[in-house]
């Protein structure tokens, strides 16, 4: 189960006048900065980044925080000529604290977003309010609201470079026989730890780093390496299922899969997969 670090709880709550370019300002809070960005595309769409930055020595969260921490949350239904924003995420890094294993971003982090225009030809206001977990000793609740005003045709070659770059680093599609999930098997066991096997087609496979996003109201474990040969590597992990013995259907793993500077993400069905006790 996810375990809460210590909160201090307190409100923190920051916000920026809204900025007329394709860059907006920083708004602050304590520990932390961010700020967007944004251009317009060909097709009709905005394409954006939510940019973070960090005082030295504070982390924030990944999508999944693993066992402990608070997932970001993001909220653009103030926007104005936007729909939905699709927000996506560059692999974390797993720091474990000696009582939690968590999935973090340390530093600066930049988060690519997307989003259609409804009406074109109108200026576009993109209006985040973002919730972040920022942890050092003590970790800290806070919202940030930033706003950024798109004129239509805008153009803004560094920003987007940076939009580029930002989705330079996401994880790309699997690409089988080279660096991809090749099997999936169910070990069995109880539902507070049933067992999984992970193989692995991967450049690195003694420098491989795997992150596993399960159903809701299941808890992976982080996968442990227990093999590694020429291209490929198997790894285990366990899930706590105890909340939700048989997930969805159609429910699936998320795999996101470093190695060196290279990440994909895959998703594997969990049909057919072992679930069920082993014989005692």
């Amino acid at each position: 189960m996810k375990r809460a670090l210590p909160i201090l709880f307190a409100a923190f709550a920051a916000a920026a006048p809204p900025a007329n370019a394709a860059t907006g300002a920083w708004v602050a809070a304590d520990h932390v900065r961010l700020r967007l960005v944004a251009t317009p595309t060909a097709d009709g769409r905005i394409d954006g980044v939510i940019e973070i930055a960090l005082d030295a020595g504070w982390h924030t969260y990944w999508r999944d925080p693993g066992d402990a921490g608070m997932a970001p949350r993001f909220d653009f239904s103030a926007s104005a000529n936007l729909d939905a924003a699709e927000i996506a995420f560059p692999p974390p890094r797993r720091f474990d604290d000696g009582f939690a294993v968590s999935n973090v971003y340390e530093g600066a982090v930049a988060l690519p977003f997307a989003a259609a225009i409804p009406e074109a030809g109108v200026p576009v206001r993109v209006k985040a309010a973002v919730d972040l977990g920022v942890c050092a000793e003590i970790c800290l609740p806070v919202r940030l609201d930033a706003t950024l005003d798109v004129p239509p045709g805008l153009s803004d070659p560094n920003a987007a470079a940076l939009v580029g770059a930002a989705r330079a680093r996401l994880p790309g599609p699997p690409a089988p026989g080279r660096f991809a999930v090749r099997d999936v098997a169910g070990l069995g066991g109880a539902e507070k730890e049933t067992g999984f096997e992970l193989t692995l087609e991967t450049p690195a496979p003694q420098g491989t780093e795997v992150f596993v996003e399960a159903p809701a109201g299941w808890y992976p474990s982080p996968p442990q390496r227990v093999s590694a040969t020429d291209g490929t590597a198997t790894y285990r992990f366990t899930v706590d299922r105890s909340a939700t013995p048989q997930p969805a259907p159609g429910a699936a793993f998320r795999f996101t899969v470093v190695a060196g500077d290279s990440a994909i993400e895959q998703a594997v069905p969990l049909d057919g997969l072992v679930l069920e006790d082993r014989p005692r």
